[in-house]
């Protein structure tokens, strides 16, 4: 599902920088990522996903070769193939919760918005529990329902993997466990990887690995995964 090999990635401007000397994830497997703020953990995840590109080493996701893509094959490829969880949510303020979390069909042609994908989204969005906010803009929703319409859009194409950036970080108990039974679900069925940040323990607990990003230093991380 993802292997990288001798990756090296540092800011413009900046000291920091990331060394990932070997990195896999296996079909259907649950990786958490847990340490401090600032070391890393993120930017890993952008660069997984084409978002941010490695001054040198591969990346390879999915069977394709990441880090050799242009910005517009990465862009596609992330779209079509990736789940993504944004830290921010990174909703479109401009429209409402259904056009949300279908949003990788209204922007890339290659996927086709049917009426059995329509239905989906409201299949997902009864499982989060925010059917009755479909019609909703981002600005009128809480912070924890805009949590779940991310996540509801990353699982929407049904992707061979997700990242997810703190997926959990603003619900309660009882939310944070329905979200992960729909992640584990999803993976369950259809073999998808899992990487997951995050600062809960009791997230990175139900994982199959955890890597503890705390135990290297955070300008010149040194990672065998």
């Amino acid at each position: 599902m993802i292997s990288i090999n001798d990756l090296y990635f540092k800011y413009p401007k900046s000291e920091f920088a990331i060394q990932v000397s070997q990195m896999s994830l296996a079909a259907g497997e649950r990786l958490a990522i847990v340490g401090p703020s600032g070391s890393g953990k993120t930017t890993l995840l952008s660069l997984i996903a084409g978002i941010e590109t490695a001054a040198s080493g591969t990346i390879n996701v999915c069977g394709r070769d990441v880090s050799s893509m242009n910005d517009f094959q990465r862009r596609r490829f992330r779209i079509s193939e990736i789940g993504f969880v944004f830290q921010r949510f990174e909703l479109v303020d401009y429209l409402n919760v259904r056009d949300n979390i279908a949003l990788p069909y209204l922007i890339n042609r290659s996927l086709n918005l049917t009426p059995q994908i329509r239905k989906e989204v409201v299949v997902l969005a009864e499982k989060m529990s925010i059917e009755d906010l479909l019609h909703r803009h981002p600005n009128k929703l809480s912070q924890g329902e805009k949590q779940r319409v991310a996540i509801c859009r990353a699982l929407i194409t049904s992707p061979q993997l997700i990242l997810a950036d703190e997926p959990t970080g603003n619900l309660d108990p009882a939310n944070k466990q329905i979200i992960l039974d729909l992640f584990f679900e999803q993976l369950a069925a259809t073999d998808r990887g899992l990487v997951v940040v995050t600062h809960d323990l009791t997230v990175a607990d139900q994982c199959d690995r955890v890597v503890d990003f705390s135990t290297f230093h955070v300008s010149k991380l040194g990672v065998t995964v």
